[in-house]
């Protein structure tokens, strides 16, 4: 049923790297949305990829987040030094919805930060709240190193820039960009993060949206 495993591991058009050590790529022959495997605890998890973004089958929120950790962008479209996809992946990916919202700091190709928030609210309010948020924390990189805030809302960007004056790219959701899907990941599935949370201390920061609006 499956491939064998594959070295030169490309995802969204772009090469990557997956320095996880149980991680192994496979092609099933049925299903091209297969993208992956990992062993965890004893137990075996499917990695799923598509155009709405990477999931995990069963969910586990540990487990993919040390799989996301792990990836690193080496190569995109056109590029051909490795370096280069290094350099032209670096920026703010922020998405928001009904649940909440997630901010990305990638930089070099590699996630170097990632925040959620839990927020009941609507889509829109979140997506602009992610904006002003990233915005807030990364202000310094944004004025000194250009770096670009990007989100899939035009409503988000457009009233930013119309109440607050704050610029972000507009990205094409779930059109196979890496960093936005991956954040929408992360967002669809904020309460289990935040339960994981509590249980043991993970490499995402958590928003009080109470003390942050104070």
């Amino acid at each position: 049923m499956f491939a064998d495993f594959e070295s030169d591991i490309s995802i969204f058009g772009k090469k990557i790297e997956i320095n996880l050590s149980n991680f192994k790529r496979i092609h099933h022959k049925k299903n091209p949305y297969i993208f992956g495997e990992v062993e965890y605890e004893g137990n075996k998890f499917t990695v799923y990829v598509g155009k709405n973004g990477i999931s995990i089958v069963p969910f586990d929120p540990e487990l993919f987040l040390d799989l996301i950790l792990s990836i690193r962008v080496i190569a995109g479209k056109g590029e051909k030094k490795e370096n280069e996809g290094e350099k032209s992946e670096s920026g703010i990916f922020v998405d928001g919805n009904e649940k909440g919202f997630c901010i990305l700091w990638v930089e070099n190709g590699r996630i170097r930060k990632i925040f959620l928030c839990e927020n009941d609210a609507t889509a829109n309010k979140n997506e602009l709240l992610a904006i002003l948020f990233a915005h807030m924390k990364f202000k310094d990189k944004i004025k000194k190193e250009g770096v670009k805030i990007y989100s899939d809302s035009s409503f988000a960007i457009n009233k930013a820039k119309k109440l607050y004056n704050i610029d972000a790219e507009k990205v094409r959701a779930h059109s196979g960009n890496l960093w936005n899907t991956v954040a929408d990941a992360f967002v669809k599935n904020v309460k289990l993060f935040e339960k994981m949370q509590e249980k043991r201390k993970m490499k995402v920061e958590f928003i009080n949206l109470k003390l942050w609006l104070s």
